[in-house]
Order: structure tokens, then sequence, then C-alpha cells
């Protein structure tokens, strides 16, 4: 059986959520009217049938988990994803300066300093001014710049649901026989 990249990716969930669903019980309760052996044997057995439904269904998990990683690699996914993982963290750090506000003019600042150096001795006031610098230029030519990485980003995306919906990996016989067992195919 034949199955896209994307299909394996809900296939893997489903897996992931049939393993979580199979809890092992390692304690029972026990009465007085109840044989203590027989319903201990029967626990037992369930803990050792449901460790085998797990093992079984993450082998599974792990040879998709393989397949897909194969055709990740051979098709240029891994590399589209590292590359929208890199853009997303370089807009991440341009938005700081994009977002920043504008500078404030240079006769303002002049004039605040002068104000500062003559003043009076035995006045009090600030040391020190606080002084925006980013220029309002360099702000608007980096929202530029975080505009052409978004269109790229969006590029990368569609490139790699293309590659996703086009490529396939194929589940060997026992890896369908366990899923069909499990409801999940």
């Amino acid at each position: 059986m034949n199955i896209t990249l994307r299909k394996a990716n809900t296939l893997q969930n489903s897996i992931n959520d049939a393993i979580r669903s199979l809890k092992v019980v390692t304690s029972i309760e026990l009465n007085e009217f109840q044989n203590a052996r027989p319903e201990i044997d029967a626990a037992v057995a369930n803990i050792t049938a449901v460790d085998k439904k797990r093992e079984a269904l993450l082998g599974v998990l792990f040879n998709i988990r393989n397949k897909v990683a194969i055709e990740n690699a051979a098709t240029g996914i891994n590399s589209k994803l590292t590359r929208a993982a890199y853009i997303d963290k370089r807009i991440a750090q341009l938005t700081e300066i994009a977002s920043a506000v504008p500078a404030t003019g240079i006769s303002v600042v002049e004039g605040q300093i002068s104000k500062m150096r003559n003043r009076k001795e035995d006045m009090y006031g600030r040391d020190s001014i606080a002084v925006q610098i980013v220029p309002s230029a360099l702000a608007t030519e980096v929202k530029s710049f975080i505009k052409k990485l978004k269109k790229e980003r969006q590029q990368i995306n569609d490139e790699v649901l293309e590659l996703n919906v086009k490529t396939e990996i194929s589940l060997s016989d026992v890896d369908i026989e366990v899923l069909e067992c499990e409801g999940i195919v």
C-alpha cells in the first residue's frame, strides 16, 4: 500500500493516539469473594497483551517515520523546511527594528543635550536623555524586506505541501496488518 507523505503524517498522529490510549494496568483490586490467582493471572496477561500492541504500533510508527525522513531528504523537503525555519527566525529579529519608535530628530537631541550642559549647577535635572535611533528609512526598508521574506516562506510552504501530496511511501504488509488490527486503516 502506498500513501502520500501528507497521509503518513495523519497516520502517525493516529498511531500516537492509539498508543496513548493503550494503558497498562499494574494493580487490581480484589474482594473476599474472588479467587486471587485467576484474577492476577488475567491481569498479567492483559499487561502482556497491551504491551505487545504498543510495541507493534511503535514499530509501525517508526517504520513510517524512517520512510518519511528518507523521502523528505530525497525530495528536498528537509532543506525547504530548514530555510522556512530560518526565515521565521529572521522575521522575528527584523520585526524588532521594523516596529521601533522612529528616531528622534537630531535638532531635538542636540537641544536637549545643550539644555543639560547649560543648566546652572544648583539646578537638579536628568543627567541623560533617551534617544530613539532607528531612522524611519531603515524601518521602512526592513518592513519591505520582511514582506519579501514572508512571500518566500509562503512559496516554500506551497512547495512543501505539493511535495507532501505527490510523494509517496509504501507500507509493508506487516505494518498494514498491525494498523488494520487496531482499526487505524
